[in-house]
């Protein structure tokens, strides 16, 4: 793991601090060979190249198929196959790799001690790595699903139906970063519905996303004819995987961290804790086989009092009777979170729930410590 952090920019000593353990695979303990977290797959890059022709506009190169540019398309669902287009390519590409890497596996480091305590391997005579467990697959991890269905939604209603953007300004915008087109960016903040607020078209098209990539991960098959299951999941790289995308249409900027998991994009849930989680649970949690994952921040003021642990357990318990999967409580202001970052020593011992894992806030790296204080404090 660490390794795929330091080959994106991120020193050793930081590299550390973001690899706890402490994620949220889901497995069969004694028959299975799982390969969680095998594949890490970017949803918003693959729109980025959708709007682009294919072609990465920070660098010039060309990644993806030709699939036409956002002013050569005429419609929101043209976009929208362009869009899949893009992301069954690099389906194809990411299984590819993970394929070759359980071969590798295979080959170069068998698992006997495992293999022994795996059935049934002793009765296949096969080690786990050679198809001998019960159960073999592979997981890989959906990044980008809230960012992807802001910017679509803001390309479907105000490019296409409204027409208060035109598909050239789009492009240009998305091109300078936003510099230059800050009263656009606005206008996508502010005019066009973001995830996480109770919108059924926003979260219809978020739920659209989702699907789609578990479809194409349905016809995958990994060595064995084992399967690919999907986590909506992204540990701690929408923080990494943030600065290979840029600009996009949901009002980011280059190099900001993708939203974590299936959570709204920090700072657009401004509809309260239960908007959020209408619109959380309207994701496909039950065909997400590798599990799906949330963190929603409260602020302490919500949940004073046996009122509010009432409260909390009301928010539980109905989270768990709507279908959402994994769902993490962070109980925290964003003052307290400055006050930390700005004053370790004194204050940073502070728990904070990250991603899988609770961690001082201390002994969090500074980019994923910005993160956590931008998600939005609910305190209603």
């Amino acid at each position: 793991f660490i390794p795929a952090l330091t080959d994106r920019g991120i020193t050793l000593e930081d590299a550390r601090n973001y690899a706890p353990i402490g994620c949220i695979e889901l497995t069969v303990p004694g028959k299975a060979n799982p390969h969680a977290a095998s594949g890490w797959f970017n949803s918003l890059k693959c729109l980025e190249l959708a709007i682009f022709d294919g072609c990465d506009p920070r660098t010039g190169r060309q990644m993806g198929p030709h699939t036409g540019s956002l002013v050569e398309l005429d419609s929101f669902e043209a976009f929208f196959a362009a869009y899949c287009q893009q992301v069954e390519t690099f389906a194809h590409r990411m299984v590819n790799c993970c394929n070759h890497g359980e071969r590798a596996q295979q080959v170069g480091g068998p698992l006997p001690c495992w293999s022994v305590m795996t059935d049934d391997c002793i009765a296949r005579g096969r080690d786990i790595t050679d198809g001998g467990a019960v159960y073999n697959y592979q997981s890989v991890c959906f990044l980008g699903n809230a960012n992807t269905a802001d910017a679509l939604m803001a390309i479907k209603t105000l490019v296409f139906e409204k027409k208060l953007v035109s598909p050239a300004d789009m492009l240009a915008a998305l091109r300078a970063n936003f510099d230059g087109f800050e009263a656009l960016r606005q206008m996508i903040l502010n005019e066009s519905p973001k995830y996480g607020n109770d919108n059924a078209e926003v979260d219809a098209l978020a739920r659209r996303v989702a699907d789609q990539f578990i479809d194409v991960m349905d016809t995958m098959r990994c060595a064995y004819d084992g399967r690919y299951f999907v986590h909506l999941f992204s540990f701690l790289m929408n923080v990494p995987f943030g600065r290979d995308v840029g600009a996009t249409p949901d009002g980011r900027r280059h190099e900001e961290p993708l939203a974590y998991s299936l959570s709204p994009h920090q700072g657009r849930d401004v509809e309260g804790v239960t908007a959020a989680l209408n619109s959380l649970a309207r994701l496909p949690h039950d065909r997400a086989a590798g599990a799906t994952a949330a963190i929603l921040d409260l602020n302490p003021d919500l949940l004073k009092g046996p009122a509010g642990v009432h409260r909390l357990t009301q928010l539980t318990q109905t989270a768990i009777a709507m279908g959402v999967g994994q769902l993490q409580w962070n109980v925290t202001s964003v003052e307290r979170l400055i006050q930390a970052q700005q004053d370790p020593e004194t204050y940073g011992n502070i728990a904070v729930r990250v991603a899988g894992y609770s961690q001082m806030f201390k002994l969090v790296p500074k980019d994923l410590q910005d993160h956590i204080i931008a998600r939005t404090k609910h305190d209603h």
